[in-house]
């Protein structure tokens, strides 16, 4: 009895991996017709839809095309922008023209009184 116990369970364990071999074959080969299946209906839209697929193309190259000659004056306004805005920082950051911009309204009083003053006068 001690020789048919061992060797029942070495047929038990090779029952289980041919069911399980035979269980992933069949895995396989469904993912394999699912690709089959998908690959095959591509193809077919393709095919059978070509005037649609050239307009596609011709559309996506006119794309390309616009963002080519885009980029480069994305770049130079891109670079005007922050050429205005470093000088705009560094005249707010100057204390001489905010000094001078101080002084102007002095500046139109004193004129404005001396128009007056010569008008007075004359």
């Amino acid at each position: 009895m001690a020789d048919t116990t061992p060797s029942r369970r070495q047929s038990n364990r090779l029952f289980i991996l041919v069911c399980a071999n035979f269980t992933m074959l069949a895995v396989l080969f469904i993912g394999l017709g699912i690709l089959l299946f998908q690959s095959i209906n591509l193809v077919g839209s393709l095919n059978s839809d070509p005037h649609r697929a050239a307009e596609f193309m011709a559309h996506l190259h006119e794309r390309v095309e616009r963002i080519e000659s885009e980029a480069p004056v994305e770049r130079i306004v891109g670079a005007a922008v922050g050429s205005i805005r470093e000088e705009v920082r560094q005249a707010v950051t100057e204390s001489e023209p905010l000094a001078a911009l101080s002084k102007v309204p002095e500046s139109i009083e004193r004129a404005f009184a001396a128009a007056e003053q010569r008008e007075l006068e004359g």
